[in-house]
């Protein structure tokens, strides 16, 4: 391992080196806030203090062995890159904005300055940041020769950043204003306006572009750009190169980087494609993890799928705190490959979905209810469903015994939370197949785990009994699945089913201000009858409307509920 300082500006970028984003690195992650902070520390460095520089981080960097070109070395970054990343749009946002306000300058600031020749200059100058050197290609085909290479396509986005111009009246004066189109067409590619690449080269030019402007001269202009190129030759950074014997995940783990903290997702992921060579690492990528990270789209229910498939595995979930050390013993303890452990989370992650957004009809119920602890025990179950272990008919039986079960236990305000432990060990016995040796039908074997849970446990399955003294103490106005308890009372036996969406509102019968009326009609307890009957379930109801009713007599209500009741909608 080589362990070095060295400054940013010379001795990384400028060197005739090539750096490679690896395909399993998260995407470009930066923000303006964090861009604007860099300029600001950028801006406050005082020239005249010589030892004074600013600290931009680790660099962790292992050599790429697969690539060899002899006119210049290949380096993966394995921790860093969105610092270097950062460093490179800053770099071409400050000598875009020089040129800029050198071109647009005043007639009197311009006599004299030859601009093809000063454009020569700076491009000259931008290029030993950006490209190999002693290359000569044609401009269309830089890409070939760009330093700094990202995965994916952020690669695109970046490398059109880089060669284009932006000379663009619109742009340079209308900094702030969002572009029509989220893809700005240039003449080498497309541009991705919506991505943080462009968004802080964007915000990053303004805030040059508002420096130069300040100045008065060629004079004044040239000694600000000279002194903002002075301090950042000033930002140094620590170089690791990881030697071959070395493992780069172990290296990568125990730094503790200066940039945004990774996911668990993020670890896992590294963990998986880091200790491949880079054409395994785009095969696994391509054909294994891309496809889930298509279907999810939120890297944090990402997270929770992999607790889920880790819960399946060994009977237990595990937090976000310790799902990536969790991952790492169950993958290192399993015999498995890495191909086929994706395949099974991204059957999972199909699962998974479907139950979120409630698109399947077996699903479309639970999605209304905050049940996420019965996800691994459903999950495991509609893999059963799909390896055709159970028919349908004892499927949908099994997703309503779980969502009475939820629905049971919330009602007597018994904390779902306790069943965590329960559910998960039956989710595991469910997708290892341990029901098999119990009981050869799933759904008896689940039926009996459920009720066979007992009274005192901490997951027992409530009784009639339990749910109908709940009602004496029950406040269900303000019970979350309240709507849909009325809904399912509404529906009982009907042959066209409540359908419920927003516009119903739950109207009390007995109204929560009482006037003389009600009073009367109550008879003299009732103070007491109302304390103890306001917000039970047989004095609630569905409606489309409740502003006609308000506290009006129970003979006017009823007449009204009568007619216009949810159940005759």
């Amino acid at each position: 391992m080589e362990v070095n300082g060295r400054f940013l500006d010379k001795e990384v970028l400028k060197a005739n080196k090539r750096y490679t984003i690896p395909i399993y690195q998260r995407n470009y992650s930066w923000t303006i806030k964090q861009c604007t902070k860099l300029i600001e520390n950028i801006l406050s460095l005082d020239l005249e203090e010589n030892k004074k520089t600013y600290f931009m981080g680790t660099f962790v960097l292992s050599r790429d062995n697969e690539k060899v070109d002899f006119s210049y070395d290949t380096y993966e970054v394995i921790d860093g890159q969105q610092r270097m990343i950062t460093f490179s749009l800053l770099i071409k946002a400050l000598y875009d904005s020089f040129f800029y306000v050198l071109s647009h300058k005043d007639k009197s600031f311009l006599d004299d300055l030859n601009l093809e020749g000063k454009k020569r200059s700076l491009n000259f100058e931008l290029n030993e940041y950006i490209l190999l050197h002693n290359q000569e290609i044609e401009k269309q085909e830089k890409i070939k020769n760009l330093k700094l290479i990202l995965s994916g396509m952020d690669n695109d986005t970046f490398s059109n950043i880089i060669y284009e111009d932006f000379q663009l009246e619109e742009f340079s004066h209308d900094l702030d204003s969002n572009l029509d189109k989220n893809i700005l067409e240039n003449k080498f590619g497309k541009i991705d306006t919506g991505s943080n690449l462009y968004k802080n080269y964007k915000a990053m030019y303004s805030k040059f572009t508002k420096i130069f402007n300040d100045t008065v001269n060629f004079d004044s202009l040239r000694a600000k750009f000279d002194e903002l190129r002075q301090k950042i030759q000033k930002m140094n950074v620590i170089v690791i190169i990881i030697g071959n014997d070395e493992n780069p995940q172990l290296i990568f783990e125990s730094i503790n980087s200066t940039g945004i903290s990774l996911m668990p997702v993020d670890l896992i992921r590294n963990y998986l494609l880091m200790s491949e060579t880079s054409s395994k690492q785009r095969e696994l990528y391509k054909n294994d993890w891309v496809p889930i990270e298509k279907c999810v789209g939120d890297v944090k229910d990402l997270n929770e799928i992999f607790a889920y498939f880790i819960c399946l595995k060994t009977g237990s979930k595990p937090n976000d705190k310790i799902l990536y050390d969790k991952f790492k013993l169950l993958f290192k303890e399993s015999a498995q490959d890495k191909s086929s452990l994706l395949k099974e989370v991204r059957d999972i992650v199909f699962i998974y979905m479907e139950i979120k957004k409630g698109e399947n009809n077996y699903y479309k119920e639970l999605s209304k209810f905050k049940m996420t602890q019965f996800y691994p025990l459903i999950v495991a179950t509609a893999l059963k469903y799909q390896e055709e272990k159970i028919n349908s008919r004892d499927f949908e039986k099994l997703i309503n015994l779980y969502t009475n079960y939820f629905l049971r236990r919330s009602i007597i305000n018994f904390q779902t939370g306790s069943l965590n432990s329960f559910l998960s060990k039956l989710a595991k016995e469910i997708y290892s197949n341990g029901y098999i040796s119990k009981n050869g039908n799933l759904h008896d074997f689940v039926l009996l785990k459920i009720l066979d849970t007992g009274s005192t446990k901490k997951a027992f399955f409530p009784t009639d009994e339990d749910i109908k003294n709940a009602q004496a103490w029950r406040n269900f106005y303000d019970y979350d699945n309240s709507k849909h308890i009325l809904k399912s009372i509404e529906s009982y036996e009907s042959q066209d089913p409540l359908i419920l969406s927003r516009k119903y509102t739950i109207e009390h019968i007995m109204p929560q201000t009482l006037t003389s009326e009600w009073k009367r009609d109550l008879g003299e307890n009732f103070k007491e009858v109302h304390e103890t009957l306001i917000h039970s379930i047989g004095n609630l109801t569905l409606i489309t409307d409740n502003s006609e009713l308000g506290n009006k007599p129970f003979e006017i209500k009823k007449t009204f509920l009568w007619n216009f009741a949810v159940k005759d909608n």
